[in-house]
């Protein structure tokens, strides 16, 4: 069982506790010559009582949110009732006080983290059939650079959206409709999300788990990311949801494509400074990325791991690691191959929790290759694989609820 889960009190006793969620980290850059307005219609897991906001910046210039605001509803109707609550109203979104924000520049690979205040704000049950609560942001972007979400086949339009219904319906119009003339913002579909994480409160047990890594983290089936929003990540914690109907399960998808291990340790570490919240950290120690495995590419895979684990243990909660995936496209012989599989046992070995997925997506031939029906592209599972994969991660994942 996991212990110490990160809960905080409430001024009339309460236990609280906090969940996360983000959609992913990969972001795009842009620049737009007027101001836009940005709306994301999502759903959360429980009634919630406060909410956080998180922003990310990869472009080389600083981004200014000028106004944002949230609004919560008790349906998801048709037309406006997309992006209008049918109750309820919009509250001002603040950052240390101020009712604007202005993030550091960051790097395509390296985003500037930024989180708003706690917003207080309690969520409606549902009055049209449903269960999971509606939430509304709006953010305004005055003309200039900003980063966006690199998703950009993400449904807007479709009632399903993406992660079972999590993500709705996204919106972009030009002008301010996020500190005044909420009404009327038209409903101009968008396909790139602006806002990729949050967090918000419950008064009912949660674990929020984190997955950090590349591609196969992020849920790619190729280089289109033609399969973000059902990557074993998701699976995982999606089943791990319908396992434990009492326990609030947030995820929180950290992986970014293209990512080798250095890469992504700098962004383990900067999601724990910028007190990104998560009670599970399930982290890769090997990528394709670093190209073919040797004697020197798993060394130092293996100094950056343990200084994976060492900022993963400062927090006091627990990393789950999971084995070296195959590489079809890659060609590896049979010496690299070797050495993957060296690690593989390396890491089975350090005591830790570790999924293994070799027996669930390799053809166990020497040197050993994606089963042909798991991959579309030789180096990304496609959804089948995905599959295989959560089949072997969520026990382990489980056995630490």
């Amino acid at each position: 069982m996991l212990r110490g889960v990160a809960a905080i009190t409430a001024a009339q006793g309460e236990r609280e506790y906090i969940v996360g969620n983000q959609w992913g980290a990969k972001q795009s850059t842009g620049s737009a010559a007027v101001a836009y307005t940005y709306h994301q219609t999502f759903t959360v897991e429980a009634t919630a009582h406060a909410f956080r906001f998180k922003l990310l910046n990869v472009n080389i210039n600083p981004m200014t949110v000028s106004a944002g605001a949230v609004a919560v509803s008790n349906k998801l109707g048709s037309g406006a009732e997309r992006y209008t609550p049918s109750s309820g109203t919009w509250v001002p979104i603040t950052w240390g006080g101020a009712t604007s924000v202005t993030i550091a520049a960051g790097a395509t690979d390296r985003p500037t983290i930024s989180w708003s205040d706690w917003i207080p704000l309690t969520t409606l049950d549902r009055i049209d059939g449903e269960t999971l609560p509606v939430v509304m942001v709006r953010l305004y972007l005055p003309a200039g650079d900003f980063s966006l979400g690199n998703y950009n086949f993400m449904p807007w339009s479709a009632t399903s959206g993406i992660n079972n219904g999590r993500f709705l319906y996204m919106y972009r119009n030009a002008g301010n409709f996020a500190s005044g003339n909420f009404t009327s913002m038209p409903g101009v579909g968008y396909t790139n999300p602006l806002l990729m994480g949050f967090e918000y409160k419950v008064r009912q047990r949660a674990i929020t788990i984190s997955g950090h890594g590349d591609s196969i983290t992020e849920g790619a089936v190729n280089a289109g990311l033609g399969n973000f929003g059902n990557g074993w990540l998701w699976q995982s914690v999606s089943a791990l949801r319908s396992a434990n109907p009492g326990t609030v399960i947030g995820y929180v998808n950290n992986g970014m494509s293209s990512s080798t291990t250095a890469t992504f340790l700098t962004r383990l570490q900067d999601f724990i400074a910028a007190e990104c919240h998560s009670d599970i950290y399930v982290y890769s120690a090997f990528s394709p990325n670093d190209g073919a495995p040797s004697s020197s590419t798993i060394a130092t895979e293996a100094t950056r791991l343990t200084s994976a684990l060492a900022a993963i243990d400062g927090t006091t909660k627990p990393a789950v690691l999971w084995t070296p995936c195959v590489n079809t496209a890659a060609a590896w012989n049979t010496t690299a191959d070797g050495y993957r599989l060296a690690f593989r046992d390396t890491l089975l070995g350090l005591g830790r929790p570790v999924f293994d997925i070799e027996a669930a997506v390799s053809d166990g031939a020497t040197p050993a290759r994606f089963t042909a029906s798991l991959t579309t592209d030789g180096t990304h599972p496609n959804e089948a694989g995905h599959a295989a994969i959560a089949a072997v991660a969520q026990p382990v994942l489980q056995a630490l609820l």
